[in-house]
């Protein structure tokens, strides 16, 4: 599992804030599932799994807030900016975030 680290400083539009979240909302969902799934399975002791039960609450508060801020957000953007077009836009920060990291690889190799 590989740590991403997004600059926010990279960020110059709505569109980009709205990407922002919706990558958080993937993220959250994320978190979420390997929580319920470490319950599920029974791995945790019965301290930790209240804790587990407690952050998975406290994520499905957060990604409703994250919701109801992309959804607000999304109103504030032009039609033209569509569903497809924010899956392409996640799609190219994801090219460059490999490609960046290859070059990294590259010059470390060096």
């Amino acid at each position: 599992m590989e740590l991403k680290i997004v600059e926010a400083k990279k960020m110059k539009s709505l569109e980009d804030y709205l990407i922002a979240l919706v990558s958080g909302l993937i993220s959250i969902q994320t978190l979420q599932s390997f929580h319920e799934q470490a319950v599920n399975i029974g791995i945790l002791k019965e301290d930790q799994v209240c804790r587990a039960n407690t952050i998975v609450w406290d994520l499905k508060r957060l990604y409703l807030i994250y919701f109801q801020q992309a959804e607000s957000i999304r109103e504030l953007i032009p039609e033209e900016f569509n569903f497809e077009n924010l899956l392409n836009k996640l799609k190219e920060t994801e090219r460059k975030t490999i490609t960046n990291k290859q070059k990294k690889d590259v010059r470390k190799e060096r």
